[in-house]
């Protein structure tokens, strides 16, 4: 297959600071990074002013900041300064096809960027970007075909979404919201019916075990957690040494710094650092039916809450968040419902994955 560099196929130009008006007759769509992102709220500029004027068949790369290498097209208006155009002047090649290539180079990209706190594409890595050059017609089919892919991916996305709404919406069905309590539930501190087993202070030096060592990051939200990102354990010396304490499986895990309020479920015996607090669920309460709760209370935890740069709840905080007690058995129904809706949940899950892996498939296949 032959193969052609970008920079000999393309001009590249780098946006100007660009002035959001009103919209009004004489205006033109103002592009910025959050369009590529296929945001669907447009801005506008005026069309009399000289802006760097991108139309369907360009490319728009983010050249600056956080987002630099996040690729679009099939857009018309001004682009702003942290964006830049690829024009192409081959018409054997497809603007989406070459678009879609850059997109699987995204990596190399940010790995080549310039700038020491902002990123900024570098100009002569994105040029020397091999472009296949296959005949158009395969151009396009490979552009439908990985259409497809994504179509696909999308849609067992949206289906794991609405799985999530669908737990929320049964949990305002059998017990309304907690907050207003608008039902008239006992409400009690949290402590009352949960026992506590907060981590130890203590970083680990090493990670040679079995045992999960978990983070927040690490949290599968309002699901099951087992095992660290990184595959990472404590031995049981190591946890001896650090004096850490083990969360027992189906204990409800909750994040008290930062983001607090994210919660879990130990999917098994692990340990964890000290910007997580852990519930064990006593005879009145249902660990799922918890889990599930709790993150309706952010505002009550956020009072409860101290904050130097950032917010944070000690043990009595966390042990002292007020919540509803409807009856253990309609609890423990909402838990069976669930758990059949996780199960679901699952298929989806490696439905996306296996659909992920078909895509990434593609892409190397086609551009690699």
């Amino acid at each position: 297959m032959n193969k052609i560099k970008l920079g000999d196929i393309c001009t590249i130009r780098k946006g100007t600071k660009v002035e959001q008006i009103e919209q009004k007759v004489d205006s033109i769509r103002f592009i910025q990074i959050d369009d590529l992102r296929n945001d669907n709220r447009i801005k506008y500029c005026d069309a009399n002013k000289k802006y760097v004027v991108a139309n369907a068949n360009d490319i728009i790369i983010a050249w600056d900041g956080a987002n630099a290498g996040t690729i679009g097209f099939g857009l018309d208006g001004a682009i702003g300064s942290t964006l830049a155009m690829i024009r192409l002047n081959n018409n054997n090649l497809a603007t989406k096809f070459v678009g879609l290539l850059l997109r699987g180079n995204f990596e190399y990209l940010r790995n080549n960027c310039t700038g020491a706190t902002i990123p900024h594409i570098n100009r002569t890595s994105l040029e020397d970007i091999s472009v296949p050059l296959f005949p158009l017609e395969t151009q396009k089919q490979i552009v439908k075909t990985l259409d497809t892919a994504a179509e696909l991916l999308a849609m067992r996305k949206q289906q794991l979404a609405e799985l999530d709404c669908l737990i929320k919406s049964t949990f305002y069905d059998m017990f309304g919201d907690p907050v207003t309590n608008e039902k008239g539930w006992e409400a009690i501190a949290v402590d009352k019916v949960t026992d506590c087993i907060v981590p130890g202070r203590d970083k680990p030096k090493s990670f040679t075990g079995d045992m999960p060592w978990i983070t927040t990051s690490d949290l599968i939200i309002g699901g099951y957690t087992k095992k660290s990102s990184a595959n990472i354990g404590l031995s049981k010396s190591e946890i001896n040494n650090v004096r850490a304490k083990i969360i027992p499986k189906n204990s409800v895990i909750m994040c008290c710094v930062g983001d607090i309020g994210v919660t879990s479920i130990a999917g098994n015996d692990l340990v964890m650092n000290q910007q997580l607090h852990s519930f064990q669920c006593g005879e009145r309460i249902n660990e799922i039916f918890l889990c599930i709760m709790l993150p309706y209370y952010k505002n009550q935890m956020i009072k409860l809450a101290t904050s130097t740069t950032v917010l944070y709840m000690n043990k009595t905080s966390c042990n002292s968040i007020e919540v509803i007690l409807p009856p253990l058995s309609l609890q423990t129904k909402f838990a069976e419902i669930v758990t059949k809706i996780e199960e679901q949940k699952a298929l989806v899950k490696k439905a996306i994955e296996e659909t992920q892996y078909l895509f990434d498939s593609l892409m190397s296949e086609y551009f690699e």
